[in-house]
């Protein structure tokens, strides 16, 4: 299994990033506290409307997400 997570601070906004590299099994991730605005997944990247999501996440295998803090 291989899985990476990561938080990050650019110009006064938090970042989340996560990939799941396993190609046989999904994923669940702990969010940081709060609201998340999906800036890139598996269906689109920076789409005009994105949904907002707290507390989980699952990645599928191979998979990525990249999030926004509201």
């Amino acid at each position: 299994e291989f899985a990476f997570a990561y938080e990050l601070e650019y110009k006064n906004n938090s970042y989340f990033v996560a990939f799941n590299a396993n190609r046989k099994s999904k994923l669940d991730i702990d969010l940081p506290e709060g609201w998340w605005k999906v800036l890139a997944d598996k269906k689109s990247a920076m789409a005009k409307r994105s949904k907002s999501i707290q507390g989980k996440i699952e990645l599928g295998s191979s998979e990525g997400v990249v999030l926004l803090k509201k």
